[in-house]
């Protein structure tokens, strides 16, 4: 595992029995700004992915998934894998992040 390539704050936080996950490329990868587009939506992707498996072999209850208010593209990318689990997601009032309910 390269350490070089994870920034210095942390890109989950876990409280208990609830988990938040930022994906914002910069909170995931020191080297985004040489990272092509496409790369970037997969890394993306890729942890959201992680961060779901991790709380669904835990205790944990709730995940609030940071992606941003942007165009949307994230948004609706995590939101159909949160559907595809039957998981139970609200939008946050600002429409930054969407909270999961496990």
């Amino acid at each position: 595992k390269d350490v070089s390539r994870i920034p210095k704050r942390s890109r989950i936080q876990q409280n208990q029995r609830h988990l938040t996950v930022d994906l914002h490329i910069e909170a995931l990868r020191s080297d985004y700004k040489i990272i092509d587009r496409s790369e970037i939506i997969q890394i993306q992707l890729n942890e959201c992915y992680k961060t779901l498996d991790k709380a669904l072999s835990s205790n944990i209850t709730k995940i609030v998934i940071i992606h941003g208010v942007g165009q949307g593209v994230l948004m609706k990318a995590v939101q159909n894998i949160l559907s595809s689990y039957n998981l139970r997601f609200y939008l946050s009032q600002d429409g930054g992040a969407t909270e999961v309910f496990l």
